[in-house]
């Protein structure tokens, strides 16, 4: 027979429910490490990347003084 008045689920099952909300809290931890550990790697090899950048940027910037220095070697 069907029953019309809502029947809580058993006591077992809040058990269970209320054993998995220790569980969910260590695995957003989890999470919220593992989201700020690959931030850290992505931030060092921004930085790798952005050294190499700049290496790259001196050189062109030591190149053009010595074309400058050169052509106005020949326009004397």
């Amino acid at each position: 027979m069907v029953s019309i008045f809502y029947e809580p689920p058993p006591l077992i099952f809040c058990i269970h429910y209320a054993a998995l909300i220790p569980l969910a809290d260590a695995l957003a931890a989890m999470a919220e490490v593992l989201t700020t550990f690959e931030g850290q790697q992505q931030e060092r090899s921004n930085t790798a990347e952005n050294k190499n950048i700049q290496k790259q940027l001196d050189y062109l910037n030591t190149e053009i003084k010595n074309l400058k220095k050169q052509v106005n070697y020949h326009n004397l």
